[in-house]
């Protein structure tokens, strides 16, 4: 565990002078979190240390979010993802448009 979790943005300090607190904050450690969102809410989400790869962002909507959608007309049935280079799997798009799902990139 780092020392960064949490900061005060208030403190205490005499009349006249700042409120300082001595901290450590550890720059190479960071997450990543990849939400799948619906219109009821969340339905899908992943945490990863680091960055998602293609391969990771792939694994993730191939097991998690594809089986919990629905082939057109019903609910469920479009995937509306925007244009980062790393959503552009053409193996998610075929394994989507196979199941009937519709699949959207958002306009630059």
């Amino acid at each position: 565990k780092d020392d960064c979790t949490t900061f005060r943005h208030h403190g205490y300090a005499q009349s006249g002078r700042w409120a300082t607190r001595r901290t450590q904050f550890v720059h190479n450690i960071w997450y990543s979190v990849l939400p799948a969102l619906g219109i009821d809410g969340f339905f899908a989400c992943e945490v990863v240390e680091g960055s998602f790869t293609c391969l990771s962002y792939e694994k993730f909507i191939l097991q998690e979010v594809l089986p919990q959608m629905n082939s057109v007309p019903e609910l469920y049935s479009v995937l509306i993802m925007d244009n980062a280079k790393i959503h552009k799997s053409q193996h998610v798009v075929d394994l989507a448009t196979t199941a009937s799902i519709v699949v959207e990139f958002l306009a630059l």
